[in-house]
């Protein structure tokens, strides 16, 4: 048993025991309520307007949570063996260790399945043309090939043999498992690195344990946590961090948590792209369109980046407002910051830009603006 598989069966345990414990609660939970019913006579009816109705009533409807109680505990019960039954059962994981040489023996079954589909349906295809006209032989010629004497019986469809679709369904499960080897072998020389350190915050992509991690050193809010949900990442009781396998994707979004984390942390007045919810924010304030609507509307729906469109345009407006320029000005330089600057940032990623970037790019412009008109003069 490797490592993996003892985790497994750790968890088939923990699961079991939770089990075992909601049993023996349903159970005294029902004893109870059987007591509890016992002390009444059989067929023994309410007696309406007697001085103890009410208190008639009421013990009779304690009886009924009780069981109520024991039988839903008992549901409860009965999903956590299920949930024990099932774990390990979901196909071979990328985290086993031993998962290459159990894709391995997998895709050899798989060969040795399609090649004896391929082969029956070659003798049922010989046989049904050797013996035409006699049933009893055509029987007794694929038992005779070691085959059995079903493959010559017609599905509902009136086909004959292995039907096409199982050969093809095979085949793709083939190549899929081929991927996988492949994805998995390439994957064997990474090793752990800190992908993102900041803010109280560390993302590591840990090769060992299959997993990219998000580790705060406080509870983050409840924005962040959201995002944390929203992008896959699952908190980790045992070790204390968020986590999701690991993917290209799961590094992404996990870059793009840490940006929202960042942009919530930061004390200075940077302007942050958020791609969780397509908002900009300055310092820690979300940067309105109002003000580049009202001006040159755009993109009544919101800001974008990462190319030359209506939504680039609006943020590219806003940004220049936001950083003080003059309306005229504003609108003489945001198609030309918007080409230069807002569409080069890669659409879907978390960026920056700080307050001495923008006033660099604007100098710039700037000097080659004057030395354009110079020229032409």
């Amino acid at each position: 048993m490797n490592e993996y598989e003892a985790r497994q069966q750790a968890k088939r345990d923990r699961l079991r025991e939770r089990a075992a414990k909601k049993r023996r609660e349903a159970d005294g939970l029902i004893e109870r309520g059987s007591d509890m019913a016992s002390v009444i006579p059989f067929g023994q009816p309410i007696l309406v307007g007697h001085h103890s109705e009410k208190r008639d009533r009421n013990y009779r409807a304690k009886i009924d949570r009780t069981f109520e109680r024991g039988f839903e505990v008992g549901r409860e019960a009965d999903r956590l063996e299920e949930r024990a039954a099932s774990v390990g059962k979901g196909g071979i994981s990328s985290d086993d260790p031993d998962a290459v040489v159990k894709l391995k023996e997998k895709l050899a079954g798989l060969k040795k399945q399609q090649d004896y589909m391929k082969a029956a349906n070659r003798a049922v295809r010989s046989i049904r043309k050797k013996h035409a006209d006699d049933a009893e032989a055509q029987v007794a010629a694929i038992k005779a090939a070691g085959y059995p004497a079903e493959l010559l019986r017609p599905d509902f469809c009136g086909r004959i043999g292995f039907p096409s679709y199982a050969l093809q369904n095979n085949n793709a499960n083939m190549r899929r498992i081929k991927q996988r080897i492949a994805d998995l072998e390439a994957r064997a020389g990474d090793e752990t690195a800190t992908i993102y350190e900041g803010h109280g915050l560390t993302v590591t992509d840990n090769v060992e344990a299959n997993r990219v991690q998000l580790d705060f050193d406080a509870i983050p809010s409840r924005d962040v946590r959201q995002a944390c949900k929203r992008f896959g990442f699952r908190w980790a009781r045992s070790l204390g961090v968020w986590q999701r396998h690991r993917s290209a994707d799961a590094v992404h979004y996990a870059r793009v948590v840490a940006a929202a984390h960042e942009r919530e942390s930061a004390t200075d007045d940077a302007f942050r792209g958020d791609p969780s919810n397509w908002s900009v924010y300055v310092g820690g304030s979300r940067l309105q369109p109002g003000r580049s609507l009202r001006l040159l509307n755009h993109s009544p729906s919101g800001f974008a980046w990462g190319y030359l469109g209506s939504g680039p345009a609006q943020l590219a407006l806003a940004i220049l407002l936001a950083h003080g320029l003059t309306d005229a000005e504003a609108l003489d330089l945001y198609q030309h910051f918007k080409s230069e600057v807002v569409a080069r940032w890669k659409q879907g990623d978390p960026w920056t830009l700080t307050r001495a970037e923008l006033d660099a790019w604007l100098k710039a412009r700037r000097e080659n603006g004057a030395r354009a008109r110079t020229a032409t003069a």
